[in-house]
């Protein structure tokens, strides 16, 4: 764990600039995963299986901006953006700031979990 929550403060920051709703505490982790340093796409998705919760009171029938800091495969904002589902948000968006390569998929173009106007978005990988 690196000692606090990197996405939390980016998001307050973006809140800040844009008049956009923080909700820290609407998202919470539920179980203690182990580092995703050094995991497969497989291993990543499993370990952060129901990894969060949403509060309902906070979420439901909103429509939410998700963000985090660096996106991999997506295991992340997959299952948090599930939660958040699961506790009435209308919709959700994900945004990442950064995008990190896995030295399994290195060799793929990386494409975004979050589709951009539903549509899927392909960033071109430059070696």
């Amino acid at each position: 764990m690196r000692g606090y929550n990197q996405a939390a403060m980016l998001a307050f920051v973006l809140s800040l600039q844009t008049g956009l709703t923080f909700l820290p505490s609407a998202l919470v982790r539920t179980k203690n995963t182990r580092s995703q340093v050094g995991l497969s796409a497989e291993e990543r998705r499993r370990n952060l299986e129901a990894a969060f919760s949403a509060r309902s009171k906070q979420i439901a029938g909103r429509t939410v901006l998700l963000l985090d800091d660096v996106m991999t495969t997506g295991a992340t904002l997959s299952n948090a953006s599930r939660a958040l589902l699961q506790a009435g948000a209308s919709q959700v968006y994900a945004l990442s700031l950064a995008r990190a390569l896995l030295e399994e998929h290195s060799t793929e173009a990386p494409q975004s979990p979050a589709p951009f106007g539903g549509q899927q978005v392909n960033v071109p990988h430059s070696s």
